[in-house]
């Protein structure tokens, strides 16, 4: 965890640097983005694992996986499937739950390539370790489950190399969190702890 860690100090410090910046807005319907070109480039001269950050709508590749942020939100609710019925049978019902007392989801909509050389399973197999951070340098976990979110891949469903799916990863964060970014890894390397980031 130490290059995540050098990692987001980077890109905290370079959101302070830079103007224009923002962060996920829960109020809006669209959230705020930042260009790519006020992206800083600055990279960790003793860490070299550690790279520049991309933007929403940029393609980041990471070791076999190629990921495309297309929005962040958040909500007080998370539609669940728990019906027990998989997705398209026609039986399955949506519940939206709710998130913890003082708490509200971030919902990160992205497209993942599989640019490796095998199957990944991207909701039960943990192919990607991807994180959400704040500008305080906390990090948040995905929520469990990420095959119950509506339009995720089915539990076990396999990416074949070459293709892409649409996924969302859904977080539990305070309502004050200032969200910077995501961090992501590909865990189809061996001992690559290389992090790759998304400014949100």
């Amino acid at each position: 965890m130490k290059n995540l860690h050098t990692l987001l100090t980077i890109i905290t410090f370079s959101a302070l640097t830079l103007t224009g910046c923002s962060s996920v807005n829960s109020t809006s319907t669209q959230p705020e983005t930042t260009s790519p070109s006020n992206i800083s480039a600055t990279t960790s001269t003793d860490s070299p694992s550690v790279a520049p950050a991309g933007a929403i709508g940029e393609a980041v590749e990471n070791n076999g996986v190629t990921l495309t942020v297309h929005s962040a939100t958040t909500s007080p609710t998370l539609s669940r499937n728990r019906s027990n019925y998989r997705q398209g049978s026609g039986y399955e019902t949506y519940t939206d739950v709710p998130a913890d007392q003082g708490g509200q989801y971030l919902l990160v909509k992205t497209a993942v390539k599989n640019t490796g050389t095998a199957p990944m399973d991207l909701t039960c197999s943990m192919p990607i370790h991807i994180v959400a951070f704040d500008k305080q340098d906390r990090t948040f976990s995905t929520v469990e489950k990420l095959y119950e979110i509506q339009d995720n891949p089915e539990c076990n469903k396999q990416l074949q190399p070459g293709f892409s799916a649409e996924m969302t990863y859904a977080y539990m964060v305070p309502k004050d969190a200032q969200i910077s970014g995501v961090a992501f890894r590909s865990m189809l390397v061996q001992d690559s702890d290389e992090y790759r980031a998304v400014r949100l």
